[in-house]
């Protein structure tokens, strides 16, 4: 099992974007799942803005798409400029949803 849980589930949906918020268990002693990003996707070319919410509101968080970068150049940005930054894990796998709801631009109500 994954130490990094992480869901999106659709919260709207507007003329050229989706909107999901990223729901994780980990960070509650409850282990129920809260809202901890936004993330609004382009429906036209997958493209997409992440907001860090609550718990990770007032956190450094890696933004996703650091994980989407070549392997030198991500390296470079997370030993350098994200260096003090944490929740990698989670964020690698918010992108990978990003990825999968965008593929086929079907944009399902939750993901996985």
């Amino acid at each position: 099992m994954s130490l990094a849980h992480i869901r999106l589930v659709k919260a709207k949906e507007i003329a050229d974007r989706v909107v999901y918020l990223a729901e994780s268990p980990d960070f509650n002693p409850e282990r129920a799942w809260q809202v901890v990003a936004e993330i609004s996707i382009s429906k036209n070319d997958g493209q997409f803005l992440f907001r860090p919410l609550n718990y990770w509101s007032n956190r450094k968080v890696v933004p996703p798409d650091v994980y989407a970068l070549p392997e030198h150049e991500r390296t470079t940005r997370l030993t350098g400029q994200y260096a003090d930054h944490g929740f990698g894990a989670w964020t690698g796998r918010i992108l990978s949803l990003v990825r999968l709801v965008s593929m086929d631009r079907r944009f399902p109500e939750r993901a996985p």
